[in-house]
């Protein structure tokens, strides 16, 4: 589960409660299910405000892309409705609570945090709502079952044959988002340099974000896709990321409420093998667990756009 901080800034993009289509105007009809122009404007308007508008992005562009996204999210709620999947209210307390622990926060200051944030809870509870969804409907799917990474696959990835770590934006941003202890952040710090160090000696960055963040894109490689930016990064540090290799990691930063590392993506380098020109284990496991996060990934990706392929969308006119 995400990092409180970074959560509530998703939880800012989630949907606003469906209202009256007749008073709010039509953004699009999805197999008959309405999106509403106020959901649509919601969704933009906390975008900018919490600054998450990119660099040289109009707003009418961010609004087309904002719409995909809805699009693409009402596709998985009827997906899940037609497959008898459903997030209870239950499944949704149980998540706030893991994240009531990860963070070392009490229920008062759960949601003193929240509010502090301009983020309702209800939008909150829907981003997890939704997150909780997506990989429901993945496994009642068997787009994970699917997923086979034979021995001949783990071999060509560390020989350095094949495509590497595949990227939606070349040299994006990626993260590793740690949870910070107010009482103990000697520990915090500690524990993320140890992830650090654990980085420099051959894991991948992608996997370390799967292993132990708990921010944005976790799952995937670390790229917080919306939420973060590389464009919104204090000159400085967009400076010594350039500098560094691709997946090489930034000494940790305290963000105040998380101790974040960075990279940029690009080719990640290939872990050495050892004098017997054989791999370790350790190695062995990292490579199939990033090509299966990879084919999990693809598997879902291919799913949604059968999904869009199949439905009937229609965007009335503006």
């Amino acid at each position: 589960m995400r990092a409180l901080c970074l959560a509530i800034i998703l939880a800012a993009l989630a949907a606003a409660p469906a209202l009256a289509a007749d008073s709010d105007g039509i953004a699009a009809v999805v197999n008959g299910e309405v999106i509403t122009r106020k959901q649509l404007e919601n969704r933009v308007d906390a975008l900018v405000r919490h600054g998450r508008l990119p660099a040289g992005l109009g707003r009418g562009d961010l609004k087309e892309k904002v719409l995909e996204d809805l699009i693409d999210q009402e596709l998985i709620n009827q997906a899940a409705k037609a497959k008898g999947v459903f997030i209870t209210e239950g499944d949704v307390n149980e998540a706030l609570e893991r994240i009531k622990r990860q963070n070392n926060l009490t229920e008062a200051q759960f949601r003193a945090s929240v509010a502090q944030s301009g983020v309702s809870l209800e939008a909150f509870r829907e981003d997890v709502r939704l997150e909780l969804l997506r990989g429901r409907v993945m496994g009642s799917g068997k787009l994970l079952n699917r997923i086979v990474i034979t021995d001949k696959e783990v071999r060509a990835y560390l020989n350095g044959e094949g495509p590497r770590l595949e990227t939606r934006s070349g040299r994006g941003l990626r993260m590793i988002v740690l949870p910070l202890d107010p009482k103990k952040p000697e520990a915090s710090l500690a524990e993320a340099q140890r992830i650090r160090q654990e980085i420099e000696n051959g894991l991948s960055f992608a996997e370390a974000a799967g292993k132990y963040s708990r921010g944005p894109g976790h799952d995937q490689g670390g790229d917080p896709g919306d939420a973060v930016s590389l464009d919104q990064l204090p000159p400085q540090l967009r400076e010594i990321l350039a500098a560094l290799p691709p997946g090489r990691p930034t000494e940790p930063i305290n963000a105040g409420k998380a101790i974040v590392l960075m990279t940029l993506a690009g080719e990640e380098p290939v872990p050495a093998a050892g004098a017997d020109g054989q791999f370790s284990l350790e190695a062995q496991e990292n490579a199939r667990r990033l090509l299966e996060r990879q084919k999990m990934q693809q598997n879902f990706n291919n799913w949604l756009e059968d999904l869009r392929r199949k439905a009937v969308i229609k965007r009335p006119a503006a």
